[in-house]
Formats: C-alpha cells, sequence, structure tokens
C-alpha cells in the first residue's frame, strides 16, 4: 500500500540501510500477469479508466494498476537483503528496513509516541481522538481503521478468501493467512530489544515489551484495576460481564470455570442453616428436616402412627417393620435388621454395612 507523506512539522530522516534487491517494475509485472489488466480507456482527466480484470477495482493509472495486480499474482520484487522478507511494493520495503535500524520518525503531539510510519501514526492518533470515520454499509458499525471495515464485512458474507496452500485452512483476511504461515515456517521476526525473545506477531512483541517497562496501560472501566496487556483485559472484563454463578453470585472469568463450579461446587444452600448442597434434590430433601409440627411431616403410617420425612424412610418401614422382614444381615455375626445403616451392630463401622440377604 502507498504510505502517505509525512505532515510538516514532522521531520523525517532516511537511514543508511542495506541495499534493496529489486526488479525493473515494468518488466516485473509484464512477465507475471500479461493478460490480467483491462484498460478501459475511457480518457477524461483524474477519471479510473484502468480496471483489474480479478476484483474489477479501477486505478487512475497504469502504473497503479500493475502495482495492485501483485495482490492477486502475490508477486513481491523488493526484498530485504537483511533478513530476505519480500515486499510487493517498495515503500513497504523502505518501512520494513526502519525494524532493522530502529528508525522512528513519527511522533504523537498527544503522548509523544514514535512510529516507523506516518500511516500507523494516524492510526494511532485515532486513539486520542475517538474518531472512527469509516461506517460498514449494512449494519452501520463504525471503525477506526478501513483494514477493520473490510474484515467486519466479511461477516455479513461469511466468505473466507484467503487460504493456507499447507493445510488448506482459510482465513477472512491475508494478514490473518500471514499470522497462520508462521505456524509452518516456525518464522518470528520481531524480537525484542531487551532480552531478544522472538515473535511472529508485532503485537506479542509490543505485549512482551511492557514487562520490561513495567507499564500497564489497559484500565478496566469498571474496577479501575490495569493490565499490561490488552488481553489480560479482556479475561478479566468477564468478571464483569454475567458470568456469574445464579446461586451464589460468585464471578468467573471464563465460561468453563463456571460450569465446573455449578458441577464440583455446592451452588445450593438452606436458607435455614446454610448448609450447601451440590443438588437442588438433595436440598430439598435437607429442607425437610427443619419441619417442627408433625402437620409439616408429609408421610404417616397407618399402622403405628410413625410419620417419616422421607419417602424411601416410609417405604422401608411399611416394607419391613410391620411384616417381620429383615432383608439386612451382619457379616460379622450373622445378625438380621430391617434397614442398613450404622450403629445398629457393634460389628458395622464405617466401611461394613449390612448385606441384603
Amino acid at each position: 500500500m502507498d504510505r502517505s507523506s509525512p505532515e510538516p512539522s514532522v521531520k523525517e530522516e532516511t537511514p543508511e540501510t542495506p541495499q534493496i534487491k529489486e526488479e525493473p517494475e515494468e518488466q516485473s509485472a509484464k512477465n507475471k500477469a500479461p493478460n490480467i489488466i483491462s484498460d478501459l480507456q475511457r480518457g477524461g482527466g483524474g477519471e479510473k479508466k484502468h480496471e483489474c480484470a480479478v476484483c474489477k477495482k479501477r486505478l487512475s493509472t497504469k502504473r497503479q494498476l500493475k502495482r495492485h495486480i501483485r495482490v492477486h499474482t502475490g508477486e513481491k520484487p523488493y526484498s530485504c537483503s537483511v533478513c530476505k522478507k519480500a515486499f510487493s511494493l517498495k515503500g513497504n520495503l523502505n518501512v520494513h528496513m526502519r525494524t532493522h535500524s530502529g528508525e522512528r520518525p513519527y511522533s504523537c503531539s498527544y503522548c509523544e509516541k514514535i512510529f516507523i510510519d506516518n500511516s500507523t501514526l494516524k492510526r494511532h492518533i485515532r486513539t486520542h481522538t475517538g474518531e472512527k470515520p469509516y461506517s460498514c454499509s449494512v449494519c452501520q458499525k463504525m471503525f477506526k481503521e478501513k483494514s477493520a471495515l473490510r474484515k467486519h464485512k466479511i461477516t455479513h458474507t461469511g466468505e473466507k478468501p484467503y487460504s493456507c496452500s499447507t493445510c488448506e485452512k482459510a482465513f477472512r483476511s491475508s494478514s490473518g493467512l500471514n499470522k497462520h504461515m508462521m505456524v509452518h515456517t516456525g518464522e518470528k521476526p520481531y524480537s525484542c530489544t531487551v532480552c531478544h525473545k522472538a515473535f511472529a506477531e508485532r503485537s506479542k512483541l509490543n505485549g512482551h515489551m511492557l514487562t520490561h517497562t513495567r507499564e500497564r496501560p489497559y484500565g478496566c472501566s469498571v474496577c479501575k484495576k490495569t493490565f499490561a496487556r490488552r488481553d489480560y483485559l479482556n479475561v478479566h472484563v468477564k468478571a464483569h460481564t454475567g458470568l456469574s454463578c445464579l446461586i451464589c453470585e460468585r464471578n468467573f472469568m471464563k465460561k468453563c470455570d463456571l460450569k465446573r463450579h455449578m458441577k464440583t461446587g455446592k451452588p445450593f444452600s438452606c436458607s435455614v442453616c446454610e448448609k450447601t448442597f451440590t443438588q437442588k434434590a438433595t436440598l430439598r430433601i435437607h429442607m425437610s428436616t427443619h419441619f417442627d409440627s408433625q402437620k409439616h411431616v408429609p408421610f404417616h403410617c397407618g399402622l403405628c402412627g410413625k410419620t417419616f420425612k422421607h419417602l424411601d424412610r416410609y417405604k422401608s418401614h411399611r416394607a419391613h417393620r410391620h411384616t417381620g422382614v429383615k432383608p439386612f444381615s451382619c457379616s460379622e455375626c450373622g445378625a438380621r435388621f430391617c434397614q442398613r445403616g450404622l450403629g445398629i451392630c457393634p460389628h458395622i463401622g464405617f466401611e461394613k454395612f449390612p448385606q441384603n440377604i
């Protein structure tokens, strides 16, 4: 892409950079894409009369069209003599060379942060002004960058036009594909000037640099907690966005942690004694132990008048107490019992229950 010229107030010095290898632009375009240009030749000053036969984009000059065609052919005639990375435009190579020289000639008038090119500076300034000049024609959502708008538009179509030639995984943007390709190549072109740790993405390097400066520029708008990286903040914000247990109101940052809590925790608590349980059904059974009068006891034996709070106890009583049947026996002494439980035989401990016979 073409790089905007710097503002008059910004002083730009061209550093001595390693030699740039390039092919003649005229010859390169002819060799790579002889049949892809469709010149409409409509005439008229300033009219975009040159059309790309692939994407129908129109450009003002044939030179611009030839440069644009490299998007489709993948031609990158300009290569860096330091790291061998190749570029389709000479201007992009010039900007890239600053990553080796360390030159950052463009500074922000708001915070004095410096950048390697003017377009990056302009995008940064929008973080101060809040300007969002690009809007989606479908949903009217606003964006600070044209590239973000292009990516967003694909969410309406579901299109993923960029595919990996190695694993055939598809992506919505060329930048997404380029980042993915580093998984296969192992390339990590961005390195820390302090500890020399290398990264595949510039954003990861920028986040890493904050570990040396101890700067925490990302603050939570709810609780004012600050973080060194935006992704750390994004994870934290989820604690304020409804990921909480409906029973105990505990907050969670991840949905998987909330699900685990609901399964292994005890989210159901008794309103009388505050005892907690893993299941609501267990809580209901427990609540019956707080019934304070016989009229609240739901199960009543018509033979002996005994009352029960639990259905299983009532059924066991009806089946064995009045029939004389004793289905449980102690494995130590052979004594028989109407019910299974602790304390009904001196041989029965916590690990020895009566056996059903």
